[in-house]
């Protein structure tokens, strides 16, 4: 299902114009005239504004995708077979020598089938050590890199474009038709298989791509099948998902229709080793863009999103209600793609749960994003660093409605223990824990007749504290920071020192000190008797319960100076 879902994508979005050709980044163009001389070297790289030039992607002949052999690409390869160097000096002379032979002869074979007159221009400059020089120092001055890929193209022509040398390389990379064939795994239909399947460049994998099947060791092997023989796939399939999987990875990737305008990724890097891959059978614009943002929008792109949604609510869903949606976990590896998971869901229940997502952990009056919750997690705010299961967790939360695991709520504790303090993004992961997997479905904001004593006895702890930074606001420590862990966990232990603090302070103010006796003990009439200890999911009601009472009470005072400095002002208007 999910090969033929990616098959199906490739056709739908008439991605597959020639299964002997593929869509890779191409960084250089060396320019030749007809003699075969040394024209220029386009530079075909674009500033991504990430410090990163990025490749420009092209329709090339498609790559052997070779590991250690020496194995020239038809007419684009790296400068090792192209020009016969390399920039860090890791092959040998012989070596280089022989890569650089090897990418001629693939071109001498394609004049002696094509007599294609533009081929000469090619070998004469492959053949002169003068023009290659010409080409290295211009390479050199560019500061070219070891893996980035050369082409030619001779009287402002791709040579890998000529109709010729399509039909020519279409002819030589189909496979054997000798009668073996197979039944393909993916639609059924008899036909030859591929012996090995194209590659994806994937965060965390070797640079120069992996593959998402292969059978590289006998320990993948079954029944005496040989290699690729375990999972017989045609090539116009094998072409289809694999080009599929690399529209969705690569933000370069040409439009079909348009081919000078990027059609735009539909995936997302959540971690230094896992991307999460999604796409449609039906065509939503909307709810594409606003999976692509979960981890990433900003206050701004928060008003977007929540406007791209907003037709769900009016009645006018955008899409098709039949339609499905998919997402595939990839974590990359230096011999495969591995696949950490694989989710389908009918798109307008994606809708539906992203919009029940983002109010679920709205905090201050927006929601947060998914790396914003992430980072507020882990030590130094390195959200990235958090193990991948957990990340991948929080992902389908928000997509697929999960519910989210005892895992996240332990961490949010742990945290919150640790820093002695309870964040937005803490909080808004505790609103939605408790919203999804607890029968306290309205924790949004304060909540005044909650009757659970954890929650309760969090918001004392906010109250006190106000009661404390009403009477000394210059103290190095003051008392959440030295009873916030011991209450939360073991809140009999540390009450009568909690409940002595507070007469002290009340003692030590004026008019307000009433206002402060009142609300303390409208608390603790739901609570007695104190609770010796708290259970996990306690500790996680009283960091809310703290969180929401002392934003509360931040929010009345900036209401409360607003309301002054209006009045201030109708007063200094009037004079």
């Amino acid at each position: 299902m999910i090969l033929r879902s990616l098959v199906d994508l490739a056709e739908r979005e008439q991605l597959l114009d020639n299964p002997s050709y593929q869509n890779v980044g191409v960084s250089f163009s060396i320019a030749l005239n007809k003699q075969g001389e040394f024209v220029a070297l386009a530079d075909l790289r674009n500033d991504s504004g990430k410090r990163k030039q990025v490749p420009k992607i092209l329709s090339v002949p498609k790559r052997t995708g070779r590991t250690v052999n020496d194995q020239e690409d038809f007419l684009v390869d790296k400068s090792e077979y192209v020009l016969g160097v390399e920039p860090d000096g890791k092959r040998s002379e012989e070596k280089l020598a022989l890569r650089l032979g090897l990418f001629r002869a693939s071109i001498e074979r394609a004049y002696s089938a094509t007599t294609k007159e533009e081929l000469t221009a090619a070998l004469a400059f492959l053949n002169s050590e003068d023009q290659r020089q010409k080409c290295i120092a211009a390479a050199v001055e560019l500061k070219y890199k070891s893996n980035d890929l050369f082409c030619f193209e001779v009287s402002h022509e791709y040579l890998h474009d000529l109709p010729e040398i399509k039909q020519y390389w279409s002819e030589l990379s189909e496979p054997d038709a000798d009668g073996a064939s197979h039944q393909c795994l993916i639609c059924g239909q008899m036909r030859p298989s591929v012996d090995k399947h194209n590659q994806i460049k994937l965060i965390g994998g070797s640079t120069s791509g992996i593959s998402l099947i292969s059978f590289n060791a006998a320990a993948f092997e079954s029944f005496g099948w040989s290699r690729n023989e375990n999972a017989r796939i045609c090539n116009t399939c094998a072409n289809g998902y694999a080009t599929a999987l690399r529209r969705c990875l690569d933000s370069g990737f040409p439009d079909p229709k348009n081919p000078n305008v990027p059609i735009g990724k539909q995936s997302v890097v959540l971690s230094e080793n896992l991307t999460a891959v999604y796409w449609t059978d039906y065509s939503d614009p909307s709810l594409l863009a606003s999976v692509e943002s979960i981890p990433w929008f900003d206050d701004d792109a928060a008003a977007s999103i929540a406007k791209q949604l907003e037709s769900a609510w009016n009645g006018s869903p955008s899409g098709s209600t039949e339609g499905r949606f998919y997402c595939l976990f990839l974590q990359g590896g230096q011999g495969r793609a591995t696949l950490r998971g694989w989710h389908t869901e009918r798109g307008m229940a994606i809708q539906d749960n992203l919009r029940e997502w983002f109010r679920q952990t709205q905090v201050d009056e927006r929601p947060r994003p998914l790396r914003y919750l992430l980072n507020s997690l882990a030590l130094k705010g390195e959200g990235n660093k958090l193990p991948e299961h957990f990340i991948r967790s929080l992902f389908l939360a928000a997509l697929f409605g999960r519910p989210l695991p005892l895992p996240v709520l332990a961490a949010v504790v742990e945290r919150n223990k640790a820093e002695k303090s309870v964040v937005p993004g803490r909080a808004a992961l505790l609103q939605a824990y408790f919203m999804r997997c607890t029968e306290r479905k309205n924790y949004m904001g304060l909540v005044p007749d909650a009757q659970s004593n954890a929650y309760l006895l969090g918001r004392l702890l906010a109250v006190l504290q106000k009661q404390q930074a009403r009477v000394n606001r210059n103290l190095n420590k003051n008392i959440t920071d030295r009873f916030f862990t011991s209450l939360s966990t073991r809140p009999a232990s540390v009450f009568p020192a909690l409940m002595s603090l507070a007469r002290t302070h009340t003692s030590g103010l004026k008019n307000e000190g009433h206002f402060f006796e009142s609300e303390i003990a409208g608390l603790l009439s739901g609570v007695f008797p104190i609770p010796k200890t708290f259970s996990l999911t306690e500790q996680g009601e009283f960091a809310l319960g703290f969180y929401h009472q002392r934003n509360t009470d931040i929010e009345g005072a900036k209401s409360n100076k607003e309301m002054k400095d209006a009045a201030k002002e109708i007063e200094d208007d009037a004079k």
